[in-house]
């Protein structure tokens, strides 16, 4: 393996591992690897199908960082990755901490990757106080973590760290009587020192977390006739903000939290919001709701919103002579739609394909009457369960050991 596909892959696990757990991460990253084995061949896929393989992990945005700086390194530096932080954090989505930890796992490069797990045991230890995303707290967490670290070893010190901050030193119940560094935790001499009454889980400290967004929506579910099933139309979002690029069902706003109706939306308000995403749909007469589905709404929750879509299945009545695009879309819905993608989908894509976010598969369930459980990222995770329960599988630490001279 080469020293740039082996940053390669440590780059995968880090943007992976940000926000979901190692043990998710682990099939995740052998699937992804292997479909896409460097930089290189990453570039040359699509985000759909970056899409695809990443359903499941959440945070689409990471995705599209992770096809984005590949393409980078694949158009502007002929494959190769930089040898240093400072070169690392020109490619697209790598910020500092990823920076670091690439740079010092794969290459050598002294310097501390500092992230959440390292937050919590140095600030622990050395009893730091105050935000340790910002100002001085952050500098000190640095400035503490660089003097601790071999300089020659400075990947295995790094990934010593993270590791220690996800098992030992954990957020909750920390194992103190296990811990290698305790002789030096000025945290646990506290605890010992005030007879318990001190807890080291006091740190870090960091500012209270905004509350999620609350808003409202109404969605159109909209079907046709196919075969003995039915296909779905879908919009595609745009290409940044929220689920950037991703597909979902028509909708629109209703309300929001500063909204004084907002608590309890009359009725009235949800149908004509579905009427209006019908006719930006050139709904005309041709959009008839179903009367074998029930209305009715669906809670989902992101990272910072709180979001209630009120949903109505709607079914395309199709006149003979409209003009389909390769799509089977309508071209007068394409005319009147000239800033949004629109496509077809069959019911298989939700419950196999995975290439819909979590929101859109649990909406889809609701309105097609079928589990939630047969989502496609919901099934790639117990089918990958059920080979890992048969398969001896390494843990992700294996492949990234220390690479034989």
């Amino acid at each position: 393996m080469s020293d740039d596909q082996y940053a390669y892959g440590v780059l995968v696990s880090e943007i992976m591992s940000q926000q979901t757990q190692i043990e998710r991460v682990a099939e995740y990253w052998r699937r992804w690897t292997r479909r896409w084995p460097t930089a290189t061949a990453l570039s040359r896929a699509t985000i759909e199908e970056v899409n695809d393989e990443w359903a499941g992990l959440g945070y689409y945005r990471r995705a599209k960082y992770l096809l984005e700086g590949a393409k980078y390194v694949a158009n502007e530096l002929d494959g190769r990755y930089p040898r240093t932080v400072e070169g690392l954090t020109k490619i697209p989505g790598v910020g500092p901490y990823t920076a670091s930890a690439v740079a010092s796992i794969a290459f050598g490069a002294p310097s501390a990757a500092i992230d959440g797990n390292v937050h919590r045991v140095v600030t622990r230890a050395r009893m730091i106080r105050g935000d340790p995303l910002k100002g001085e707290a952050a500098k000190t967490i640095r400035r503490v973590a660089e003097s601790l670290m071999d300089r020659n070893r400075a990947g295995d010190f790094n990934q010593a760290m993270m590791e220690l901050g996800a098992t030992t030193c954990a957020p909750a119940n920390p194992k103190c009587g296990s811990c290698p560094i305790a002789s030096w935790c000025d945290g646990l001499r506290e605890v010992e020192r005030t007879g318990g009454t001190f807890k080291v889980t006091t740190f870090p400290e960091s500012a209270k977390k905004a509350e999620k967004r609350q808003e409202q929506r109404a969605f159109v579910v909209a079907r046709r006739r196919d075969g003995a099933s039915f296909s779905y139309l879908l919009a595609k979002r745009p290409e940044t903000g929220l689920l950037a690029g991703l597909w979902e069902f028509p909708n629109a706003l209703i309300a929001n939290e500063t909204d004084k109706k907002f608590g309890a939306r009359p009725s009235a308000d949800v149908s004509s919001a579905q009427d209006a995403v019908c006719d930006a749909l050139r709904a005309s007469a041709r959009w008839t709701r179903a009367s074998d589905v029930a209305a009715g709404k669906v809670v989902h929750v992101f990272s910072h919103i709180r979001q209630v879509m009120h949903y109505a299945v709607y079914d395309l009545e199709r006149d003979e002579n409209d003009a389909l695009n390769d799509d089977g879309v309508p071209t007068a819905v394409i005319a009147e739609n000239p800033d949004r993608e629109l496509r077809w989908f069959p019911a298989s894509a939700f419950e196999d394909d995975g290439v819909f976010s979590s929101s859109v598969a649990k909406l889809y369930a609701r309105a097609s009457k079928t589990s939630t459980k047969s989502s496609g990222a919901q099934k790639r995770r117990r089918d990958a369960r059920e080979t890992n329960a048969s398969e001896n599988q390494p843990s992700i630490a294996s492949f990234f050991a220390p690479k034989s001279s």
